[in-house]
């Protein structure tokens, strides 16, 4: 089922013909994979390792205006979009916090629509002067965890009638912290401060020269790689969460 243009109507406006069908099969389960994509005037960028087309809001395209009207008529909003995310970065400077926002739209096999809002925010700690108290006190619990498996280690092998369960699980937890606090102390030094992001997303605005549709591609780029480096970031201190949260739990249930 095609579009039929009125000939009495302007050819502009909302009585313009479309180019792309109103109604068609499609294949839900494949993704478009194209480096550019004729159909919707739009170049692949590659987020979370998945395939996306995105645009600056106002963007035009090689053959496409700036308005979402104008997106919509070449398809870029149709049967086959599966999800549509409205999405930016937000910088608070006095906090130095990170915040990432995103409203998605998703499409089901029935045409029904659903929205989900996504908000993460991430603190700078050294900007709080708490970084290098986060540390000494790891390296603190390193130094007692170590302690604590050497004589408990000693205890096992010098008295073998002490071994029980309960020892062995306080072995296996004593290197359980061990290791975990390890990989937060090496991780957490890696870490680059949130205003290093910040400044590379907005260096690549303000020295931004070329404001052609080509030009403002490498700020899309550039803007997706900062957003995925914010992203990881945050998930990694909520895993580091997570796994400190069951550590103490054991250590927990030891002492009861």
């Amino acid at each position: 089922l095609n579009q039929v243009a009125n000939p009495d109507a302007p050819i502009f406006g909302k009585n313009a013909p479309r180019s792309v069908e109103i109604f068609s099969c499609v294949d839900q389960d494949k993704l478009l994979d194209e480096a550019f994509s004729r159909d919707i005037d739009s170049y692949r960028f590659t987020y979370h390792g998945g395939p996306i087309y995105a645009r600056f809001a106002g963007q035009g395209g090689d053959h496409t205006g700036p308005s979402y009207q104008d997106w919509e008529r070449v398809g870029w909003l149709d049967s086959q979009t599966r999800s549509v995310t409205i999405s930016t970065l937000l910088y608070t400077r006095d906090i130095e916090a990170f915040t990432s926002v995103a409203i998605t739209f998703t499409y089901d096999r029935t045409g029904s629509i659903s929205g989900s809002v996504n908000l993460k925010t991430l603190t700078d700690i050294d900007h709080n002067g708490t970084g290098g108290t986060f540390i000494s006190l790891a390296v603190v619990s390193l130094v007692f965890c170590a302690l604590g498996f050497i004589l408990s280690s000693v205890v096992l092998v010098m008295f073998p009638k002490l071994r029980s369960a309960e020892r062995i699980f306080d072995v296996v937890s004593q290197v359980a912290l061990f290791v975990y606090l390890l990989y937060v102390v090496i991780a957490f030094a890696q870490l680059d401060p949130l205003k290093s992001d910040y400044q590379s997303l907005l260096d690549t605005f303000l020295n931004l020269h070329d404001f052609s549709h080509h030009g403002l591609i490498h700020a899309v780029e550039h803007f997706f790689e900062i957003k995925e480096h914010v992203y990881e970031t945050v998930q990694w201190y909520a895993n580091v969460s997570k796994v400190g949260y069951i550590i103490i739990y054991a250590q927990f249930v030891q002492l009861v």
